[in-house]
């Protein structure tokens, strides 16, 4: 069974209805989206960032079993590599944050 659209905007807009009113007929801008509809996006590159964060953090008995077969290195530098996308988009979610509090004091 899938969400009906309004299904949908209620859940998304259900926390903050007052940012609902000003920002529900607004478009994200197209630079987040990739060049084309085949580039990779940031949204979709964050699901999975996250879905591969939840296995790492889920299975760390089975990531370190594995190593052994596959190279501890290798498995060393993919985690380094998930490690260094984690931080990126941790950085990505303060600098909003800073923005957002930033807008706060505005008001």
């Amino acid at each position: 069974m899938s969400l009906t659209a309004e299904a949908y905007r209620e859940r998304k807009w259900g926390p903050f209805p007052a940012l609902r009113k000003a920002l529900e007929d607004k478009q994200v801008p197209p630079n987040y989206y990739g060049f084309t509809s085949a580039s990779d996006n940031m949204f979709d590159a964050m699901s999975r960032l996250i879905e591969i964060a939840v296995l790492t953090n889920e299975y760390e008995n089975d990531i370190k079993a594995k190593a052994v077969s596959v190279g501890r290195e290798d498995m060393y530098r993919d985690l380094l590599n998930l490690e260094e996308a984690l931080e990126n988009a941790s950085r990505f979610f303060k600098r909003t944050s800073d923005k957002v509090r930033m807008l706060q004091n505005a008001l």
